[in-house]
C-alpha cells in the first residue's frame, strides 16, 4: 500500500509540474487560476492516496481543501475556513470512533505504537476452480494463491488496493496452451511461473510496469500472459 501511495504522489507533483510548466508556456488557458489548478491536482492525489492508505483524516481533508478552494465553480455554498475545519474534524473523529483500527500485540507491546493495524476485515477474496481453471480475485490486503491442479488450462487473477501472490510452479497441465490474464490495479501482483514454460507476455500497461526476470523456457508448454496493469506493478518470477 506504501509503494500504491508513492505513486500516486509522485504521479500529482509530476502533473502539477508539468501543468505549471505549460501555463508559462501559455499552451493552457484556463478560467482557474495556476494555484487553483496546482491545490486541485493534489487534492486528487491526497485523495486517492488516503483511500489506498484507508486514512479518514487524508480523505476528508483533501475533500475540506477542495470545497475550500472550487466552492463556486461546483456550485458549493461558501464557508470559512473555520467551518470547513470544524466539520473535517468531526467527521474524521466520528469515522474514526465508527471503524476504528484494530491493534494487534507484540510481545508486551502494541503494535499500534508503530503505526501498525489490522486492515484484513476490509479485505474482499474470491476463489474458484473449475474443469482446469482457475480464478482468484483479491482486494484490500494480501493473499496467495497456490495453484496445484493436475491439468491447468488457464486462469484468471484480480488484484485490486493490495498484493497478491500466485504460485503457478506446481501447477500440472497437458495442454499446449494456457492462457493466465491478469488484472492488477493500485497494488502489486507477483506470478510465480514454471521456468521451463514459455511465456508469450502481452499486458498494457498505464501508470504501472511490468517487471519480468530472464526466461529460457524450452518445455511444450506456451503460456499466454494477457491482462493489464494500472496504477501498481506485474511481477513476472520464474522458478
Amino acid at each position: 500500500m506504501k509503494k500504491a501511495s508513492r505513486i500516486f504522489w509522485g504521479l500529482g507533483l509530476i502533473t502539477a509540474a508539468v501543468f505549471l510548466v505549460l501555463s508559462q508556456m501559455h499552451l493552457i488557458t484556463a478560467e482557474i487560476s495556476v494555484w487553483s489548478a496546482l491545490i486541485g491536482i493534489l487534492c486528487v492525489a491526497l485523495l486517492i492516496s488516503s483511500i489506498a492508505d484507508r486514512s479518514f483524516g487524508g480523505i476528508f481533508f483533501s475533500l475540506g481543501l477542495a470545497w475550500l478552494t472550487f466552492a463556486e465553480m461546483l456550485g458549493l455554498p461558501r464557508a470559512s475556513f473555520w467551518s470547513v475545519a470544524g466539520i473535517v474534524i468531526l467527521l474524521t473523529s466520528g469515522f474514526n470512533m465508527l471503524f476504528p483500527h484494530k491493534s494487534r500485540k507484540c510481545g508486551n507491546r502494541d503494535r499500534r505504537e508503530y503505526g501498525e493495524h489490522d486492515y484484513s476485515k476490509y479485505q474482499k477474496t474470491s476463489e474458484g476452480e473449475e474443469d482446469g481453471f482457475v480464478t482468484c480475485a483479491n482486494s484490500f490486503g494480501a493473499l496467495a494463491k497456490y495453484v496445484d491442479t493436475a491439468n491447468f488450462k488457464g486462469g484468471r487473477f484480480q488484484n485490486s488496493f493490495g498484493e497478491l501472490k500466485v504460485y503457478l510452479d506446481q501447477a500440472g497441465t497437458i495442454q499446449e496452451t494456457v492462457t493466465v490474464e491478469v488484472s492488477n490495479s493500485f497494488g502489486q501482483t507477483t506470478l510465480y511461473v514454471p521456468r521451463e514454460w514459455k511465456v508469450m507476455q502481452d499486458i498494457s500497461v498505464f501508470a504501472g510496469s511490468v517487471e519480468e526476470g530472464p526466461c529460457n523456457g524450452e518445455s511444450r508448454v506456451t503460456c499466454y500472459l494477457k491482462g493489464s496493469v494500472s496504477f501498481g506493478e506485474i511481477e513476472i518470477v520464474y522458478v
